[in-house]
């Protein structure tokens, strides 16, 4: 195997990979392993550098879901565990709008806390 046609086969493989998690939001462990063993391979093998590996990585990543991989995995720390439970906040407390209301004993609510308690009494 050359150089090139390590490289196709990996961006075949992330490819293939990250479409899938994007598609059903699961991880296949097996395939998981397997790029890994074949990451490793390619440095063992002395075909490629780390450091190329993760430049192809970012790349893939960054087309298949739109940002880095550390972008989403931060994104993936906020929210809560299960995407269901993600999708059942209203949209305008995930994107972190706050509420001003005009007649309130309050002057101003600017607190998102506040403002859910106060939902919350209203339901």
């Amino acid at each position: 195997m050359n150089q090139n046609h390590y490289w196709q086969k990996l961006e075949e493989l992330l490819r293939e990979y990250y479409t899938i998690i994007r598609t059903i939001n699961k991880v296949s462990e097996r395939q998981e392993q397997y790029i890994q063993g074949f990451l490793a391979a390619g440095r063992y093998l002395g075909i490629v550098t780390e450091e190329e590996q993760m430049t192809v990585i970012e790349r893939v990543h960054h087309d298949i879901f739109g940002e880095s991989v550390e972008q989403r995995k931060s994104s993936q720390r906020t929210r809560p565990a299960s995407s269901e439970d993600y999708y059942n906040v209203p949209t305008w407390i995930r994107k972190g709008v706050k509420l001003r209301f005009e007649h309130s004993d309050n002057d101003h609510i600017n607190d998102l806390t506040m403002v859910t308690d106060l939902l919350a009494r209203k339901s």
